[in-house]
């Protein structure tokens, strides 16, 4: 479902990739970019009616590639229909939404995957590896940036918020909390406090390193700061933008802080003391497949072989608890609870 930059370059090519899955259909409301994707990757049949392919009894899974907005939806429409579910991040728009798919999925037997690429960076498995090989220790605060200098998503799935459902937050924040959180074990979230903004995208002055806007129609933010309280102390810092005064054109990067260990991403490093001296070690990529296709093609195995979804949706769906959290401390202006069942 959707026919877009993630489709094109990521999915599509990881199912195609594959000896026994076939694309059956391509799901996408723009006629003309269907036709053309279709016949770029041989795909037999498209249409703009999910409802359409749905009602295909070859059709095992739904891989949803559409704008963040619509993805609850048309999960939900996928699960009812008895589909297994590949869905791009993020997964909800709200906590309480996500958990509802948790359950149906497994009311019906179904698999829910969301992809949440960054559980399969090299790097990324790297350090789960090597904290599981020496023992994690444990962590007390985590510190997650992903700052870009002028690279916004100029496209209206990104912009407008009837599609997007967000901005930074939901769309870079959801892969720095869910790295930070998972490498520390993810220990049950508590409360959110955060700010957001968007003034310099609001600027007229302000040009875009992949297209430009009007700013009086960019509705969502372009700056996330944020912080994630755990049980047992973690204290997680966020710190997001599509737009920031810096010099890096982008900057990724992922500090734990603990007791025995501390944790470098991506660079792969950990750190301890040895015999009263700091000490280092430099870590081998786990792997050199690229992340986006390592999704689809571990979901498809989880699928063919009847295993459980490499990425669990009930650890995704609390991941969306805490960006909901976030939002709405945001708006509020106070530090708020994170929601979750029970």
């Amino acid at each position: 479902m959707g026919g877009g930059m993630i489709a094109q370059e990521e999915h599509l090519p990881g199912w195609l990739s594959l000896p026994e899955p076939q694309v059956l259909w391509l799901v996408e409301p723009d006629t003309e970019r269907a036709a053309q994707v279709a016949r770029r990757f041989q795909i037999p049949r498209h249409t703009d009616l999910l409802e359409e392919a749905l009602a295909d009894p070859r059709v095992q899974v739904v891989d949803i590639c559409a704008p963040s907005g619509l993805h609850a939806t048309l999960a939900r429409q996928a699960l009812l229909a008895d589909k297994h579910v590949l869905c791009e991040k993020p997964m909800a728009l709200a906590g309480a939404e996500a958990f509802e798919l948790v359950a149906l999925a497994r009311q019906r037997g179904r698999k829910l995957m969301i992809g949440h690429h960054l559980r399969f960076d090299p790097m990324a498995l790297a350090l789960r590896h090597g904290l599981q090989a020496w023992g994690p220790g444990r962590f007390h605060a985590v510190r997650a940036q992903w700052l870009r200098q002028r690279r916004v998503p100029a496209r209206p799935g990104f912009l407008q918020p009837e599609l997007s459902g967000g901005g930074v937050l939901l769309d870079l924040g959801v892969h720095m909390i869910d790295l930070a959180w998972h490498v520390a074990g993810c220990p049950r979230p508590l409360s959110a406090s955060a700010a957001i903004n968007h003034r310099l995208a609001s600027r007229g002055d302000v040009q875009g390193e992949w297209g430009n806007w009007d700013p009086e129609q960019f509705q969502v933010e372009d700056f996330a700061w944020g912080q994630l309280r755990f049980e047992g102390g973690l204290l997680l810092s966020l710190e997001l933008s599509w737009l920031a005064l810096q010099p890096e054109e982008e900057f990724q990067r992922v500090q734990w802080f603990g007791d025995r260990w501390g944790a470098l991403w991506p660079d792969g490093r950990l750190f301890a003391h040895r015999a009263g001296r700091p000490w280092s070690v430099q870590l081998a990529p786990a792997h050199t497949e690229k992340p986006h296709r390592l999704v689809v093609t571990q979901f498809a195995r989880c699928v063919l072989q009847g295993e459980p979804e490499p990425v669990p949706p009930e650890q995704i769906a609390t991941v969306t608890a805490m960006v909901e959290a976030l939002y709405r401390s945001a708006a509020s202006g106070r530090e708020e609870a994170v929601r979750l069942p029970g």
